[in-house]
């Protein structure tokens, strides 16, 4: 088949989740002998002419274009984060001369109204994978800038209220009165004649006229699928149709597995591996180690100490002179086995709804336990006191607790581990997307839309 598959970003310069999974799926399919190509955003906010620039690569067989966009004009650039019109004319015409069988979209973010509509006007199919919020949330992740979890997008008024509070003079009300006093202000200052004034009324409308073009735009999707549950039902809850949304979870390599961690006189030895930001929960993992000062723990913490500088400053703070925590820094994946053959668990503390992490699935491929946060996808993929540990999300008491009780009943662990049932493989999931996109390029175009 001839395949287009299109995420927010790409690798090397990207490396995050959803670039990693587009291009483990590119080179799967392309060693299947698919035509595969994969369009990227590079540049964002290029000082340039045209607005949309390509440049062409070669990523082992996948052909990759890497996008250059130019900043919009100021009255369209709200706009221009759902649906450029600039990416939706080039899109258009690069699908009509190629003629893909498929368009895969992976997240919407940066691209997705302006790639569902050229598929519209082309008559391509396109299967969407929602890996994140981006559809229900422009700020992406149901976060609000003070890090704490949106309940979701019950109203236009409530997400404007939320973007605006990335500004100190929105932030402070919210500090004093509460989210909910501070939505009571924000619904008096949507009104005439203050309105006027500060626009969070024409915030409103922007974000309720998002909400109802990608709506209308997912709608024309040939198949939808989501790696969670949560995530599918979060869609629902925010209107879009849960029945067209199929559950399909993440692949990974096989690996080797782990084996029980050698005897060296430490009695319990847990690892994080990831982005080392505070949506992830590091502190909470150091802070309840702080719990536990004569505990024979050690705690490893892998991932990169430059790009979040000063949480990383924070960590090291909390962890002040406990020579039970390491921060040794990035691990390489050629490194993974050895890394989680070193540790008894695998800590994913996050404070947001993390979805379907990799790390999760990485970990049980190993038969390694999780310990993770009650929260999101993750409460899917762990079964607590089976497979691994559920914690209370961002509760300090409820991790020292967890580790506690691993030091104390000794066999907990390896007991864990008997529990821990592999993940599909990469090869699952690719076998499943060929048969849905086969699926879908059977069908007549109307029938499609």
């Amino acid at each position: 088949m001839k395949l287009l598959l299109v995420a927010p970003h790409y690798p090397p310069r990207f490396l995050g989740g959803v670039e990693l999974c587009t291009q483990r799926l590119a080179h799967r399919f392309r060693a299947q002998g698919h035509d595969v190509t994969v369009v990227a955003v590079e540049q964002l906010g290029a000082a340039q002419l045209p607005p949309v620039t390509v440049d062409i690569d070669d990523d082992g067989g996948v052909r990759v274009l890497r996008l250059s966009l130019a900043t919009p004009d100021d009255d369209a650039r709200f706009d221009a984060t759902y649906r450029d019109p600039h990416v939706e004319s080039w899109l258009a015409s690069w699908l009509r001369e190629e003629r893909p069988d498929v368009v895969h979209l992976h997240s919407g973010y940066l691209l997705g109204g302006a790639v569902l509509a050229a598929a519209r006007a082309t008559a391509v199919p396109a299967v969407v994978t929602l890996h994140d919020f981006w559809f229900i949330c422009p700020r992406v992740t149901l976060l609000h800038p003070d890090r704490t979890c949106c309940t979701g997008p019950e109203s236009p008024l409530k997400c404007a209220w939320c973007l605006a509070t990335e500004q100190r003079r929105y932030r402070l009300p919210e500090q004093v009165l509460g989210r909910g006093a501070a939505l009571q202000l924000a619904r008096a200052l949507a009104r005439p004649p203050l309105s006027s004034a500060n626009g969070l009324d024409q915030r409103a409308g922007q974000i309720d006229h998002r909400s109802r073009t990608l709506q209308a735009a997912l709608a024309d999707a040939a198949a939808i699928t989501a790696p969670s549950r949560f995530l599918r039902d979060e869609m629902g809850r925010a209107g879009f149709p849960i029945e067209r949304i199929d559950l399909l979870r993440y692949g990974v390599e096989p690996r080797p597995a782990a084996p029980p961690r050698a005897t060296d006189g430490v009695a319990l030895r847990i690892g994080f591996l990831g982005q080392i930001a505070p949506h992830k929960g590091v502190h909470v993992i150091v802070e309840a180690m702080r719990r536990l000062p004569d505990a024979s723990i050690e705690l490893v913490v892998h991932g990169p100490l430059t790009r979040e500088v000063e949480y990383v400053d924070h960590l090291r703070r909390l962890a002040g002179d406990d020579r039970r925590i390491f921060f040794p820094g990035p691990i390489g994946h050629d490194d993974l086995d050895a890394f989680l053959a070193r540790i008894d668990i695998l800590a994913v503390p996050s404070v947001w709804y993390e979805n379907s992490p990799f790390v999760i699935h990485e970990a049980r491929a190993a038969g390694l336990p999780v310990l993770a946060s009650r929260l999101g996808g993750m409460a899917e993929l762990v079964e607590d006191g089976v497979d691994g540990l559920l914690a209370t999300a961002g509760s300090v008491e409820a991790f020292a607790a967890a580790f506690d009780r691993l030091v104390r009943e000794r066999d907990l662990p390896a007991r864990l581990r008997t529990g821990v049932r592999p993940p599909p493989t990469l090869d699952d999931e690719a076998r499943a997307l060929v048969a849905l996109y086969e699926r879908v390029a059977a069908r007549e175009p109307e029938a499609v839309r």
